[in-house]
């Protein structure tokens, strides 16, 4: 993507433009139709990952139940999510940048609240016996190793938890995307992609080795109505 970007100049219509018009139509083409499946998959999973947060945090602070508590209310909030999120694409590439900086910082403090989460440890038992008991070494070197267990009647592997880390590998040609609006995008696409990379694999990197250093793969605590709620026993 760098010695695209720095292959002549650069215009708008984002990473199909770039790709046609630097290496052809016919690897445009080609390369286009990948990226729009691809950008499709990452939208449904972050829309589902997003419905099942949302729905999890109204259970847990609210006990609300929009149908039945599982897969139907995912569906109705990703359905919600999937029209606000056409209706700002709708209104124009301005308004979606906007959203873009609004979620930057939205993404910023949950990183934030998330580490400063885990340095001050569990608040309840509660939390202690859901698996969240705080840093300890001990715990880290016994989750460093793989342990796929059984989800849901089905043994996990790598490829079926491959899509927790999909999403991240997408989303650093947003600057690509917008090479229209960039002053400079000859050097502002190479510099923003390879900073999306190293910044998005410490990121996701450093994520996993909290969860790791403070999270036990399986808690105590079982609720009453085990149904509405994906709490390992």
């Amino acid at each position: 993507m760098s010695a695209i970007s720095t292959n002549g100049e650069i215009g708008g219509g984002g990473t199909y433009f770039v790709m046609s018009r630097v290496l052809g139509p016919e690897f445009g083409g080609s390369i286009g139709i990948i990226f729009a499946i691809a950008n499709a998959m990452d939208c449904s999973l972050n829309v589902v990952g997003f419905a099942q947060a949302v729905q999890d945090m109204m259970m847990e602070y609210g006990g609300v139940i929009l149908f039945d508590g599982a897969s139907n209310d995912i569906r109705v909030i990703g359905t919600i999510t999937m029209i606000f999120v056409c209706a700002i694409c709708g209104l124009g590439s301005q308004y979606e940048t906007k959203m873009k900086d609004i979620m930057f910082i939205i993404m910023l403090a949950s990183l934030a609240n998330f580490l400063a989460g885990s340095i001050m440890g569990p608040s309840s038992e509660l939390e202690e016996a859901r698996g969240f008991v705080g840093y300890s070494v001990h715990l880290l070197t016994e989750n460093w190793e793989p342990a796929y267990s059984v989800t849901s009647g089905q043994i996990q592997n790598f490829i079926s938890v491959f899509s927790v880390y999909f999403p991240a590998s997408i989303g650093i040609l947003a600057g690509a995307n917008v090479s229209g609006d960039l002053k400079d995008p000859n050097t502002a696409i190479p510099k923003g992609t390879i900073l999306a990379i190293i910044i998005c694999s410490i990121s996701y990197a450093g994520v996993a080795i909290i969860c790791a250093a403070t999270m036990a793969r399986q808690g105590t605590f079982r609720p009453v109505n085990s149904k509405l709620s994906r709490y390992p026993k």
